[in-house]
């Protein structure tokens, strides 16, 4: 019983290694997002309603009658 109820060694966490694809990763990111805005199709402000269509001007027609 002798491992029973003994304490447990903490370890220092090992901090991570800088690697030297790190300078790649970054440039690659740069890349990935210029293309990405390059062929971006979704244009969000062309889904926006801007105002009140003809629907509602024909609704406004009938109440003023």
């Amino acid at each position: 019983m002798s491992g029973i109820g003994t304490a447990v060694k903490q370890l220092p966490l090992a901090q991570p290694k800088q690697r030297k694809t790190d300078g790649f990763r970054a440039i690659q990111a740069t890349l990935r997002e210029f293309m990405r805005s390059l062929f971006d199709t979704y244009h969000p402000e062309a889904h926006y309603m801007r105002g009140p269509g003809p629907a509602c001007a024909a609704k406004q027609a009938q109440k003023t009658r």
